[in-house]
């Protein structure tokens, strides 16, 4: 009996892992800019709560004017 060639060829081989790869890398460029814009947005919402306000000092010419 003959011994059958079963082996798979190297162009299929590649052809099947090259649009998985492909499909990789755009998801994952998706993830990363979606995961960018929500640290974006996340700056925005406590941009307000992590300054103090600060008290300024009226000066001395302001004083006058009201006065």
């Amino acid at each position: 009996m003959k011994q059958q060639d079963t082996w798979i060829a190297p162009e299929w081989l590649v052809s099947a892992g090259v649009l998985p790869l492909l499909l990789g890398v755009v998801v994952m460029g998706e993830v990363l800019q979606r995961l960018q814009d929500l640290g974006e947005v996340g700056e925005e919402v406590f941009r307000g709560d992590r300054l103090p306000v600060l008290p300024f000092p009226e000066h001395q010419h302001q004083r006058e004017k009201g006065e």
